[in-house]
């Protein structure tokens, strides 16, 4: 099951669509924050739905279509540094990355920067299992060498945050 069936997707209005089936012809539907339900096709944008057929009709208006959808194209699936770098923006000072060597440091520099949700914007730099460098959302405990903050947070600040497991190959410094 993926991020799109799991999570809770934020609309360019702030409202929150909640996955509620996958239809038949394994198209997914959500609950809009307002009670309507909506058809989310080829995983990026929102169609209201025929009362009768139950069928796709026409696009929702752009507040009611997703703010960040790429991060769940992301979810489950290893990322490459460039497109890490061009989603998330690492937050870098005079032209080199702002690199951490303790947790406790990351996240006072996020949570002054994020005041909400500020552990989203936290990624850990581990020497994977293969030897090589990898990075992992989140706060990581295990062969960890650094810590990095990015712009963009990688979770939607729901409880099904802790299911997001996002890993991109690092091994290109």
């Amino acid at each position: 099951m993926s991020l799109l069936e799991t999570n809770l997707i934020i609309l360019n209005n702030g409202q929150k669509a909640k996955h509620s089936y996958t239809d038949y012809w394994g198209r997914k539907i959500y609950i809009l924050g307002d009670g309507n339900k909506a058809v989310l096709l080829d995983d990026e944008e929102f169609y209201s739905i025929t009362s009768n057929y139950g069928e796709p009709c026409c696009p929702l208006k752009k507040e009611y279509q997703p703010k960040d959808i790429e991060i769940y194209r992301f979810e489950n699936q290893v990322i490459s540094l460039e497109d890490w770098e061009n989603y998330f923006k690492p937050i870098e000072e005079n032209e080199s990355d702002k690199i951490f060597p303790f947790y406790k440091d990351a996240w006072e520099y996020a949570e002054d920067k994020f005041s909400n949700k500020p552990y989203q914007h936290i990624w850990s730099i581990v020497n994977g299992e293969s030897g090589h460098l990898i990075l992992l959302n989140g706060f990581h405990k295990v062969n960890v060498l650094d810590y990095l903050v990015c712009e963009i947070p990688w979770g939607l600040g729901e409880d099904s945050d802790s299911g997001v497991y996002l890993e991109v190959n690092y091994e290109d410094i």
